[in-house]
């Protein structure tokens, strides 16, 4: 029983309440959970090791990536930069916000992927048609429209407001 008790004082404890204190309830907002932050970092950069490790070899005996090792660790870089920068500027919008958007977002996704299966508009790799000709980048429109998916089914399941 006591094990039970401090289990419970520490999921307490992690949810940012006070000893003693309710957990906050699940409408009430938290702060950032640093054990989240910090795993995610070290993920991150665990991946711009791996990238490293697996690609130097390719990237030194390459003319057309100029004899650089650090090629592809810099690219992949460059692109999380990007997505570190759109996740911050995605984090800013409120819930409530991404809870309107969320049909919109879903046809738009949609869409996308249909686009891509017009003949001379998909481009095809290794067989397939999955990515977007945009200019000095290629989109494969799954990524972005499996988020609001993800986004219309928790709007679709969430509990009615008795």
């Amino acid at each position: 029983m006591k094990a039970i008790e401090q289990a419970l004082g520490w999921l307490r404890h992690r949810a940012g309440a006070a000893d003693g204190a309710p957990a906050p309830r699940l409408g009430q907002p938290r702060e950032l959970d640093l054990l989240v932050l910090w795993s995610a970092g070290a993920l991150l950069l665990m991946g711009l090791v791996m990238v490293f490790s697996a690609s130097i070899a390719t990237a030194e005996g390459s003319r057309v990536f100029g004899n650089q090792p650090a090629y592809f660790l810099i690219r992949h870089a460059v692109f999380l930069a990007v997505g570190l920068i759109a996740g911050i500027m995605v984090f800013q919008v409120p819930v409530r916000a991404w809870q309107e958007m969320a049909p919109w977002l879903f046809i738009a996704g949609v869409v996308l992927l249909l686009v891509v299966l017009i003949p001379h508009v998909g481009r095809d790799v290794n067989g397939a048609r999955r990515w977007l000709p945009l200019g000095v980048v290629n989109l494969q429109p799954s990524p972005p429209a499996s988020c609001p998916i993800c986004t219309v089914s928790s709007v679709v399941l969430r509990p009615s407001p008795a």
